[in-house]
Order: structure tokens, then C-alpha cells, then sequence
């Protein structure tokens, strides 16, 4: 019973589908331009004398079309410059937080170390200089990793933006920048 609904379905669908193609085969209605008489008339039917005229409009001048092909090239190029510039702000500014993070982690690492050594100095053991000596090492070690990413960062905050100055300030056609980078 299952298997003849399925089919019938399927029947049905197909018969609907026969139909609307026959029907828009048929009511196809096209608008004609006819002269009568010598004015222009507008109608659903062919001009009865074989008057057509063309409803298309004129092609464009070579001209037009190549000012607005370049007119659009700008406005394309203007655009992705903008969003390249987005995109590299957003670059800068996640790099800034990253500085501003890892400057909370060198002021975190000062005071650790400050700490370790103000406790070690009061414990009174003997080799209580040699802890300091290495206490100082070890966060020094991590204040000076933490300065040299920030280094890094800030060296490519400065090239990102310099391209994103030169997107924003230069969007004609007449110019082309070239980004040369050493690392």
C-alpha cells in the first residue's frame, strides 16, 4: 500500500510538472513597438503590416562604457583598499593588546620577584645570596622574554601601519606603493 502511495505521489508530481511547462510555453505574451499611421503604438500582439520596431535600447557608446568600466575598477580598488585598511587595523589593535597584556606581565613578574627576594633575605640562611642570585635570574629571564615579544610587536604594529596610512592616503589609480620588508 506504502509503495503505490509513494508512487502516485511521484505521478502527481510528475503530471503538475507536464502541465506548468505547457503552460508557460503558451503564455509567452511579448510587447511590440509598431508604427501606425506614423506614430509610435505599443501592443501585446505583431504589427499587422510588419512594422517592428526593436524595444532595446541603444548600445552604449565605446566611450561610456570604458569610462564606466574604469569608473567601476576605481570604486572597486577604493573598497578593497578601505577593507584592507580595516583589516589591518584590526591586526594593530590586536597586537596593542597584546603589549598592553604583556606589559601587566612584566608589572606581575617585578612584583613576584620583589617578593621572593624580600622573603629570602629575611629567612636568614646561609646560601640565602646565592637564592637571590638565582631568583633574580629567573624572573629577569622572564621580564626580558616578555620585553622582547613586546619589541617585536610594536616593529609590526610600525610596518602595518604605514600600509594601512598608505591604503587610506592613497586610492587614486595614478599611483602604485610598493611595501618592501626586512626582517
Amino acid at each position: 500500500m506504502k509503495v503505490y502511495q509513494c508512487s502516485l505521489e511521484a505521478n502527481m508530481k510528475l503530471l503538475l510538472g507536464m502541465v506548468l511547462l505547457l503552460t508557460v510555453g503558451t503564455t509567452h505574451a511579448g510587447i511590440y513597438k509598431c508604427i501606425i499611421d506614423g506614430s509610435i503604438v505599443y501592443q501585446s500582439s505583431p504589427c499587422a503590416d510588419g512594422k517592428e520596431m526593436s524595444l532595446e535600447p541603444p548600445p552604449p557608446s565605446a566611450a561610456d562604457s570604458s569610462r564606466s568600466l574604469e569608473e567601476i575598477k576605481a570604486k572597486n580598488k577604493a573598497i578593497s583598499q578601505r577593507v584592507e585598511a580595516s583589516i589591518l587595523e584590526r591586526k594593530i589593535r590586536k597586537l596593542q593588546d597584546k603589549n598592553k597584556r604583556l606589559e601587566r606581565d612584566i608589572d606581575g613578574y617585578r612584583s613576584k620577584q620583589k617578593s621572593e627576594l624580600e622573603s629570602t633575605a629575611l629567612s636568614g640562611r646561609r646560601n640565602r645570596f646565592t637564592q637571590m642570585s638565582a631568583i633574580n635570574d629567573y624572573w629577569d629571564n622572564r621580564i626580558a622574554e616578555a620585553a622582547s615579544k613586546m619589541k617585536k610587536n610594536q616593529r609590526d604594529i610600525d610596518k602595518l601601519e604605514k600600509k594601512s596610512r598608505c591604503f587610506l592616503n592613497h586610492q587614486d589609480n595614478s599611483r602604485v606603493d610598493v611595501f618592501v620588508v626586512y626582517d
